[in-house]
């Protein structure tokens, strides 16, 4: 049986791809959109690739739902912060990547939404940004 597992985001989602059950496979989950898998693959990198294009059809035929979603949570996160919510914008020109402070994922504004307020990417897995940073960050040990 072959030994090893992939475990990594892409475009928020998390990742796990092994050899399981007598099979190449792997699954992806979001806290917006249903869970999915593939089976019956070549290797990890197969299942990793398909899971990969599967996310990216998800994504193109559910960004609008998505997004609103996204959206909703963080108006509800700066509610209970007592922030006023001035909105998210779709893309700053420049390009950045980083891990979101909260729940650790990572983040990009070229797929993810910006807030308004502080300019910080919203985070698509747990909707939060700069707004609600204070400076105390409690690092998960790995």
């Amino acid at each position: 049986m072959p030994d090893g597992r992939v475990k990594e985001y892409y475009k928020s989602f998390r990742v796990i791809a092994a050899f399981y059950e007598g099979q190449f496979q792997a699954k992806a989950s979001h806290k917006f959109t249903d869970n999915l898998k593939v089976k019956k693959c070549t290797s990890i990198q197969d299942a990793v690739e398909k899971i990969k294009s599967s996310i990216d059809s998800v994504i193109d035929k559910n960004l609008p739902e998505i997004k609103e979603k996204i959206i909703k949570l963080h108006k509800s996160n700066l509610l209970e912060l007592n922030i006023k919510y001035q909105g998210v914008r779709e893309v700053n020109p420049y390009r950045r990547i980083d891990h979101c402070y909260k729940c650790k994922r990572p983040v990009d504004n070229l797929c993810d939404l910006e807030c308004v307020s502080c300019s910080w990417i919203i985070c698509s897995g747990c909707a939060s940004c700069g707004c609600g940073f204070t400076g105390n960050i409690s690092y998960k040990k790995h």
